[in-house]
């Protein structure tokens, strides 16, 4: 399964500071924690687009959770909180 483009993660860079910051310190709920990992990993103003399963066993997940977070993203408009 490729990345699906019709759910793109584009994160502006106020985002992506406060997932970074999240991601580093440790005094987030896993389940915050590796949502930000996943978005981080997403971004496709960052980095050249993975493939979700490259994603998925980078951040230790299965390929649905990484579906399920760029779908959510998406539906909430972009909001990364």
């Amino acid at each position: 399964m490729s990345r699906s483009k019709s759910r793109p993660v584009a994160l502006g860079a106020d985002e992506r500071d406060l997932l970074v910051r999240l991601v580093r310190t440790g005094s987030h709920p896993a389940q915050e924690v590796r949502r930000a990992r996943i978005l981080l990993e997403l971004d496709e103003n960052h980095a050249p687009p993975d493939t979700q399963e490259m994603i998925a066993q980078r951040v230790g997940v299965c390929v649905d959770t990484v579906v399920k977070v760029a779908r959510v993203y998406v539906e909430q408009g972009g909001d990364v909180e």
